[in-house]
């Protein structure tokens, strides 16, 4: 009862969160991970973001919570570590997906799907405040680059997309490059995989396995999570 007038959290519900909790942790530090390496811009994990925002203000909650007492402090210490270590991981993720975002802007919008009835357009991998972003950004870049830029190029080299009018591709656009080399391990045994287009470069992927090969080649390997880049 004592420890309870002091402000001291229930461990035991602790402890009985702390599987779940480690279990997220690692999930989001291989998600950064993955998007920090792979060259595209990966799918947005909503629902492991979502719980960790939560699992955050929580924590936050808690810390508040505690009483300012010398019996207390090896607890307030250990959920101020805690609440440390989710935000480092949480802002290390969006703010490599962000940088991602910025540079393929403009391809963001040509892959987004309009939405319906006047809503927000959508895209398979951003978030909606991802996709809003993109819009914004985009704006103001084309709006920079045509006051300051395009409005001083000859007629016929003023597009934001292509070096020149006459020109079919959108050759200025920033891609990514698919056919980079990255480092992968393998999370479970899949067998032969064909490592290009010819099916002339194979390789056998056994659980715990680590592979430098082009992105391209394990792409959907990694949207399955077959394996984890490194």
């Amino acid at each position: 009862m004592e420890s309870q007038s002091l402000g001291v959290p229930d461990l035991d519900t602790q402890a009985d969160d702390a599987p779940q909790l480690q279990s997220d942790l690692a999930r989001i530090k291989q998600a950064y991970v993955n998007e920090k390496v792979a060259p595209e811009i990966l799918e947005y994990d909503e629902e492991l973001v979502d719980r960790l925002r939560q699992r955050l203000a929580d924590q936050e909650d808690k810390v508040q919570g505690l009483d300012a007492h010398w019996s207390v402090e090896l607890e307030r210490s250990m959920y101020q570590l805690e609440l440390e270590r989710l935000r480092y991981l949480l802002a290390s993720y969006i703010r490599t997906r962000l940088k991602k975002v910025q540079l393929y802007a403009m391809l963001c919008l040509e892959e987004a799907s309009p939405g319906e009835d006047g809503a927000a357009p959508t895209h398979p991998r951003l978030s909606r405040q991802e996709m809003q972003f993109v819009q914004e950004f985009f704006m103001d870049m084309g709006m920079h680059m045509k006051e300051n830029i395009l409005k001083n190029l000859p007629p016929g080299f003023d597009q934001l997309v292509r070096q020149s009018n006459a020109d079919p591709t959108k050759d200025t656009m920033p891609a990514p490059d698919l056919d980079r080399h990255v480092f992968c391990r393998v999370l479970e045994d899949r067998g032969t995989v064909e490592l290009d287009q010819q099916g002339l470069e194979t390789a056998n992927f056994e659980a715990g396995d680590l592979y430098v090969v082009r992105y391209k080649a394990v792409q959907d390997l990694l949207k399955d999570k077959w394996i984890s880049l490194t």
